[in-house]
């Protein structure tokens, strides 16, 4: 279903998960932004999977996509490409996540550049195996 307020107190708790710190402000902006398009399932245990499609400078990008299972990242990533204006639609998958990169194959996703990861200090102890897409590049 598509994101409405009622639903932010559980988005924010469970985006915590994979961010280092809190940060509530940037993602009620950004969940609601023009054009940015959101998505989220929620089971009996809260919600399951968190996906944003947003414009880009070509086409869309989808960030974040994040998701306890592959099948539900599955759903919440067909969601959002049903929903994509005409152009493009990328999504930056974290290497770790095997089950993201399968799944951006199988939709017929190709690399088209790779980043790494680097942190001052030690890197924070992040879900990586249900990030099946990063927010951004500039904000992880």
């Amino acid at each position: 279903m598509e994101v409405t307020a009622q639903h932010f107190q559980q988005i924010a708790a469970y985006d915590r998960q994979f961010f280092p710190s809190a940060r509530d402000g940037f993602l009620r902006q950004w969940l609601t932004a023009p054009g940015h398009i959101a998505i989220v399932l929620i089971g009996a245990a809260g919600v399951q999977a968190l996906g944003v499609l947003r414009p880009c400078r070509e086409g869309s990008k989808i960030g974040p996509l994040f998701a306890e299972t592959p099948e539900d990242a599955r759903r919440v990533f067909a969601a959002l490409i049903t929903r994509a204006p005409a152009g493009p639609v990328s999504l930056d998958v974290p290497e770790p996540n095997t089950a993201a990169i399968s799944m951006a194959q199988e939709a017929g996703r190709a690399p088209a550049f790779e980043t790494a990861r680097m942190y001052a200090g030690p890197a924070p102890d992040l879900r990586l195996a249900q990030i099946y897409g990063i927010t951004s590049f500039e904000l992880g």
